[in-house]
Order: C-alpha cells, then structure tokens, then sequence
C-alpha cells in the first residue's frame, strides 16, 4: 500500500462535480458565478472586444523611464518574478470553480530527431549503387542528429500555441489570444498573433491595425519570417497588408514582406513580378509622402552641375550622331557616283557601237535607258548634296548624249517621234540650268573636262563597264 501523506492526497483531490442533494436549511448561500469572457470567432471581435476594455492601442510610457527588460517570449513565467506578467495558461480556457491547467497541457508534441546517415547507406543500396566504405562513413553512422533550426512561432510561443499555428485553428487561436491580451497589453507575441488571426480571416483593416500596434511596441519583429512559418493566407493579400503598412509609415517590415513573397521560388512567376513591383511602389510613395527624393532614384530639382552634365553628354550624342550622318552620306554618295560614271562609260561605249551600225548597242536594253539610269545616279547624288560640281558636269554631258543618240536614230528604224524629242530637250535643258546654277569656274570647268574626256577614253577602251 501506498502510505501517501493525508493532506497532500486532499490537496489533489478536485471538488466533487456531483454531491449530494442538501436540504435546504443546509445548503449554503453563494455568490453568482462570475460570467466569464464570451470567446470570439473572429478577430474584428476580438479587437471590438478589447477595444471596449480599454486595452487597444496603449503605447509604451513616454515619461522618460526605462522600461522593464522582458523576458524570453514562449516561457511561462515564474511566480513572483519580475517583467512581463503575461499568463499563457490564460490560453486554454478551464470551467469555472476549477484550478488553472498546468503547464504542461499547453505543451506540443515532440519533434522527432531527424535519421541517422545509415539511411543514406540503406538507400544507396536499395539503389544498386554499392560503394566502399571508409573509415570516415562508419563513425558518420553514429554522429548525433542534427537539430532543425529553431522557428520564429516557437520563439515567440509555448508548443501548444505552435500547435494551434500548425492546425491552423484560427477561431482558437484567436479566442486564446483574446484571454492573453488583458493581463499583458505589452505582449507584442499576443497583439501580432491576433493580427496573424485576422489576416487569416482575410480581414485586412484589422490585420493592419493589430500589426501597427506590434510594431509599435516593437519594432525588431520579423513579420515576414512570421508570415513565412504561419502561412495563414495567399500571397497577395500578404502583398496588400505590405501596402498599408507602407501608407502608415513602417517601411521596413512592409519591405521584408516583398522581398520574401518575391524570393519565394514556390509562388508563381506572377505574383513574384507583383511582389517586385508593389515594393518599388511602396517604396516610391513612402518617400513622395515625405517629400524627400528615393535614394538612387533623385527626383528633386537639378542641381546646375547634373544640368551642364547632362548637357554635354546630349552634345556628344549629337556630334556622334553628326559624325555617323556625314560618313553615311559621304559612302552613299562615293557609291552612286562610280555607279553613274560606270553607266555613263557603258552609254559612250554603246554609242561607238551605234556609229557603226552594230547591232549590240541595243542587245540587253536600249541605249537610252542605260544614259537615263547614269543620269538618275547623279540627280540621287545632287539630292544628298546640291553643290556636287562633279556630278552635275557629268548630268549635263549625259543630256548632251541623250540628244546625240536621237540624232544617230533619224537614219534607223528607232527614230524618236515629235514628243519624245521635246521630252529630251526639256531634261537637256535642266541639266544645263542647274549646272550654270553651280557657277564654276574657268580652273573648275577645264578639270572637269579633263576628266570627262579621260572616261571617255576608257570607256572606247573598254574599262570601267562595270553595270
């Protein structure tokens, strides 16, 4: 038998649920049973609730003394010490008349240790890949298991409470946290769960008013490693709390949520895009609301230095720019004319043979229209530069064949009809307009007859007959 001591067998005992009916000149009086807290199923209650106690939106004292060190979040504080005066017990709710739960109903399941390595070698040989084994290897098989790395929630949290974020219970969670709240309204843990409850419940408003109330309190949380372990909605209505943090001035929090949805390779491409662009955005308009320009992106007034910098660069271009025309139009014009002194050599060449009756002046086409081709050469040039005396000279004495060539028709089948010689004399007549219109020189006029008679020459001789 157990010889246990009477009086602390009689302190275990809990009261009998179900005694005995009294009479009623032994039953005593008592006083009514205190109503107890109504839990509530969403968090917009919950903060009503608080809300009506006086207990939101309390800031830390701003008379001047230091505030007491808190202790570690998650640990159940020891009676009669100092600090923080939060209750987790307070968690789980217990029927009225009965004592608090122990700390060890709040307490979660135990995590298994991770495998030891001598499943690396049980799966190598289930795969066929049988390898040698070192020294190294064998004492690997006993090494102690690594541990996983300790969370945020289980930081801030008993095991219970990770639980609960675990299961995802948001209506418990935030009925415990409702119960918290009141004996600690400087429990930053309790204030940002209820925001994590609400964000849950996709109630966005509270969720952003229940996180600036955390953040207020402290402002080192890491809301995204939360967000991030709790997963307690999609990722963009995390998107849009980062936006309403960034309007009420916490830039750095709403920051880490963009960057933490945009580094998450498990969201879609899309909404990764999103996630860069809403924090270029909340970073944009935190500055703009401050009137101060974005570091690396100044939007304020030029100063005269960036004015004259920004100025020479466009100088640059535009020379570049110039540079680059006057080569283009300097090859453009090189290449048409060798291609009308070509045209105009074979026109002189073809002639000869029209002198003396040879049938292969007009083999491939008629002499005309090669003098036409070489002409339109030299008008394309003139357009590209108007004062091209060369080309000009060489345009005139082109007219001037044209109207030998009608002249050398009169005695063939090909004669030229009234309007075709009316048509030439026109085109001879501009030719020589535009040409008197460059007014050369006697020193100009006699070197380009020079050269008009050296591609004669080469032309009777067969050189240069290239088109």
């Amino acid at each position: 038998m157990n010889h246990s001591d009477p009086d602390k067998k009689a302190a275990r005992r809990l009261p009998d649920l179900n005694p005995a009916p009294r009479t009623e000149e032994e039953e005593p009086t008592l006083p009514p049973p205190a109503a107890a807290d109504k839990p509530s199923n969403s968090a917009r209650e919950a903060l009503d609730d608080l809300e009506a106690k006086g207990l939101f939106l309390v800031r830390p004292s701003r008379s001047g003394k230091p505030r007491v060190a808190p202790t570690p979040l998650g640990t159940l504080p020891a009676p009669g010490t100092s600090g923080r005066t939060s209750d987790w017990n307070l968690f789980v709710q217990t029927p009225a008349g009965l004592p608090p739960l122990p700390p060890e109903s709040l307490q979660g399941k135990t995590r298994k240790p991770p495998a030891y390595r001598a499943a690396d070698l049980l799966v190598d040989e289930m795969a066929g890949k049988v390898r040698h084994e070192r020294f190294e290897d064998f004492v690997r098989r006993f090494e102690k298991p690594v541990e996983a790395p300790r969370r945020t929630l289980e930081e801030l949290y008993p095991p219970g409470v990770v639980d609960l974020f675990d299961r995802r219970d948001w209506q418990a969670l935030t009925a415990g946290f409702q119960r918290v709240i009141p004996s600690a309204p400087e429990e930053v843990a309790a204030w940002i769960g209820l925001a994590l409850c609400a964000l849950a419940q996709k109630d966005l408003k509270t969720a952003s008013a229940l996180t600036e109330h955390a953040l207020a309190l402290d402002e080192t949380l890491e809301l995204d490693r939360l967000l991030a372990e709790a997963r307690p909605t999609d990722p963009l209505t995390c998107l849009r709390l980062a936006t309403e943090l960034g309007k009420i001035g916490h830039l750095e929090p709403a920051m880490d949520l963009c960057n933490r949805i945009a580094s998450d390779l498990d969201n879609p491409e899309s909404v990764r895009r999103r996630a860069q662009k809403t924090r270029s955005k909340i970073r944009h308009d935190y500055f703009r609301r401050r009137g101060q320009e974005e570091p690396g992106h100044p939007t304020g007034a030029s100063s005269p230095g960036r004015v004259l910098r920004v100025l020479g660069i466009s100088l640059v271009i535009l020379a570049c720019l110039g540079l680059a025309w006057v080569a283009f139009v300097k090859a453009r014009t090189a290449y048409l004319l060798e291609r009308g002194e070509s045209r105009l050599a074979l026109s002189l060449n073809l002639t000869e043979h029209l002198k003396r009756r040879n049938p292969l002046a007009d083999r491939r086409a008629p002499l005309e229209d090669h003098v036409l081709a070489a002409m339109d050469d030299f008008a394309e040039i003139r357009r590209w530069n108007p004062q091209h005396i060369h080309a000009g000279f060489l345009n005139a004495a082109a007219a001037d064949l044209l109207l030998e060539i009608g002249k050398l028709r009169r005695s063939t089948d090909q004669r030229w009809d009234q309007e075709r010689w009316t048509e030439m004399r026109r085109i001879q007549e501009k030719a020589h307009e535009e040409l008197e219109n460059l007014a050369l020189t006697p020193g100009q006029e006699s070197a380009e007859e020079k050269a008009l008679q050296v591609l004669k020459i080469r032309a009777l001789r067969g050189q240069g007959l290239k088109y």
